[in-house]
């Protein structure tokens, strides 16, 4: 929708209009997510249960299976409250892929708005840092906690599952990087599956797609402000604007220029794309655009013969999906020095004139132009 139309909902939606950017979040949720129905969506998301369901999940998708196990040998060097995963392969074999080392509780030094963070440590070994104990009594997750849990687990068996040094999966580009915990998280908060797992922390009654739907779309904000980073990032990137010449003012009105085509409300007057209070938007673009990507990406692997998304859900815990998901995704070898050959050389070295960017591991997206088909040998079903 272009921004009269939305002003238009918001106007007939809550009876206002004239909002500020200090207001908008807040207007947003009561639009695409009424408040009143938070709390009590987020009782059928228990901790213990969704990381049992999320975990399961995980097992299908990526075609390994978690247990929980006890490690004397690492009891030193961990704290008493973190759960050590070991994840293998699903086959005859088991082959033995890592360990996931979980704390079910943030750190002070991860920022308040992340519910989540995963680390690979070093070979056959991550690190997944989660939201989910409480001061007192059970545990409940937001939807956005849930969708958390899913991205950083996807992470760690993304992590162990790919056969290159840690340096090399470090240099992989940020749209293939998030592509398989997208995918996960994707897949984990499709209200086809998640009714399987969701239940009442105490009536132990499942949840209904309509609350799930309603979570779904209070996202939409969070897609609209990708939105905004992105077309603000590639029109001050793009060969309209001349950043040597331009002043300070002159970037600001650039911005704000192509932050107003997807705003309902008018920037606050102190709004700068390099101000830290405003989220360093500038910083944030390329890791932006790269989630945008991967959203597109996801909706074609779960998608692949055209359509919305439907309940597909015996699809995507089959064997077949699990394996496609090993082959082309999570066990891809990725060469070293990636970044390396992405930079000038120091020196006037032969050698490193002769070294070749390495092209990108995924396809292209599609072209408006492009046939959607064109896509589908990625994962096609």
């Amino acid at each position: 929708q272009d921004r009269a139309v939305s002003e238009g909902c918001l106007r007939k939606g809550l009876g206002i209009s004239g909002l500020t950017q200090a207001d908008e979040a807040y207007y947003a949720r009561q639009v695409l997510r009424p408040l009143e129905m938070v709390a009590e969506v987020q009782d059928y998301f228990p901790a213990d249960l969704m990381l049992k369901g999320v975990l399961a999940l995980a097992e299908d998708v990526y075609g390994v299976r978690i247990n929980e196990v006890k490690l004397d040998v690492f009891a030193s060097g961990w704290a008493k409250n973190v759960t050590c995963l070991e994840v293998s392969d699903d086959t005859q074999h088991r082959q033995r892929l890592g360990y996931i080392y979980l704390l079910g509780e943030k750190d002070k030094s991860v920022p308040m708005n992340s519910s989540g963070a995963a680390c690979l440590i070093t070979a056959g070994h991550c690190f997944v840092m989660l939201s989910l104990t409480a001061t007192s009594g059970t545990k409940r997750l937001s939807f956005q906690e849930v969708k958390a849990l899913a991205h950083e687990l996807g992470h760690a068996v993304h992590m162990l599952c790919q056969p290159s040094t840690t340096q090399d999966f470090h240099n992989q580009p940020i749209d293939l990087v998030e592509l398989p915990s997208t995918l996960l998280e994707t897949i984990a908060t499709h209200p086809s599956l998640m009714i399987q797992y969701a239940r009442h922390y105490e009536a132990g009654t499942a949840c209904s797609k309509d609350k799930i739907e309603l979570c779904r779309r209070g996202e939409a904000s969070t897609f609209q402000k990708l939105i905004q980073i992105k077309a603000m990032n590639l029109g001050l990137h793009g060969p309209d604007f001349n950043a040597e010449s331009a002043t300070v003012e002159d970037l600001r009105k650039e911005a704000l220029k192509y932050w107003r085509r997807f705003s309902v409300v008018e920037p606050d007057p102190c709004f700068s794309p390099l101000d830290e209070a405003t989220a360093v938007h500038l910083s944030r673009g390329p890791v932006v655009l790269g989630y945008l990507i991967d959203a597109v990406r996801t909706d074609m692997i779960l998608n692949a013969q055209g359509g919305q998304m439907k309940d597909k859900s015996s699809v995507w815990r089959s064997p077949t999906f699990a394996k496609k998901v090993r082959t082309q995704l999570l066990d891809i070898p990725v060469g070293g020095q990636r970044k390396a050959s992405l930079l000038p050389p120091l020196f006037d070295n032969p050698a490193a004139k002769s070294s070749a960017v390495q092209p990108h591991p995924l396809p292209p997206l599609p072209q408006p132009s492009v046939p959607r088909g064109m896509y589908q040998r990625l994962l096609c079903l």
